[in-house]
């Protein structure tokens, strides 16, 4: 499937591990790898 433009993330605010809050928007222009897991 060929790229068809830009898509933008939502915006969203989530805690660091020293409770601090970081937005996606402060990386705005660089690279973000994001990764969730889980444990049970």
């Amino acid at each position: 499937m060929p790229f068809t433009g830009r898509i933008d993330a939502p915006s969203f605010t989530l805690p660091d591990l020293a409770g601090r809050s970081v937005r996606l928007k402060d990386f705005r222009g660089r690279v973000v790898l994001l990764y969730f897991w889980a444990t049970s």
